[in-house]
């Protein structure tokens, strides 16, 4: 069993590595690779809710069509067990707790989000201009 400083220093050197994986490929491309897997039970051993601090810590370019399509979908169902379980989004555990986690991505995708402009302003240049010169 690794010592308790032995084993900081291992988890710190892991976030690194995964937080530069991550910058380098793109979340859609790590997430690919590397899938979160919340839709299976927490018993399964192949769930990576501990990735959600990564993703926030490390998104250096996000689209928000893939946190429309891949972490909204997430956050419905979280809210739904947390509806099951009569439990709150403060809970500390739990459904509540991965909920929190969930939306505390949307703040990152939006800062660095690359399809603002295709996707959600009807022409970038003509929106541009009209901001520029108003």
């Amino acid at each position: 069993m690794l010592q308790p400083e032995a084993s900081a220093a291992v988890f710190t050197a892991a976030d690194k590595c995964l937080g530069e994986a991550l910058s380098a490929l793109g979340v859609s491309r790590f997430l690919t690779l590397l899938p979160l897997n919340l839709h299976l039970p927490e018993s399964s051993g192949v769930r990576r809710e501990w990735l959600l601090p990564v993703v926030r810590q490390h998104l250096k370019r996000g689209d928000i069509a893939f946190f429309a399509s891949h972490i909204v979908p997430e956050l419905v169902r979280a809210r739904e067990q947390m509806n099951a379980a009569g439990a709150s989004a403060s809970a500390g555990t739990g459904p509540g707790a991965l909920y929190r986690k969930l939306w505390s991505l949307l703040p990152p995708f939006l800062a660095h989000a690359l399809d603002v402009t295709v996707r959600y302003l009807p022409n970038p240049v003509h929106y541009h201009y009209m901001h520029k010169h108003a």
